[in-house]
């Protein structure tokens, strides 16, 4: 995990343990942050200067702890009413959550990934 993480973390169980407003605020500065840059990478691949690929060395683990952190922290933000934010990240965590079953399931080899550049023979 990275620092963003245990940050991440450590304002939810701040919030967990004494619901204090400042942990909601680092919650959403964090979330806001990790989705700003997604929407960065998002407009360079569209614009067509960076590509994309798969990662499939990376483990399963540490892709669905990311995840079920950052869903901690967006129910968080949608039950304290933080609907600006909650809002502005979820088509990031959507997006995120679907790419990671398609990984999983690639990983697991319950679906093939072809290259359809290669002619066959």
């Amino acid at each position: 995990m990275g620092l963003l993480q245990y940050g991440l973390i450590g304002s939810i169980a701040l919030f967990t343990f004494y619901q204090d407003e400042m942990a909601v605020y680092s919650i959403a500065s964090i979330l806001m942050f990790y989705t700003c840059i997604f929407y960065y990478y998002v407009a360079m691949v569209m614009m067509g200067i960076k590509e994309i690929s798969f990662n499939l060395d990376s483990g399963m683990n540490h892709m669905w702890q990311t995840r079920v952190i950052m869903g901690m922290g967006m129910s968080i933000l949608f039950i304290q009413q933080q609907f600006e934010v909650f809002y502005f990240v979820l088509p990031f965590f959507i997006i995120g959550f679907v790419g990671d079953i398609f990984s999983t399931l690639l990983i697991m080899g319950q679906i093939e990934l072809d290259n359809r550049d290669e002619p066959e023979e």
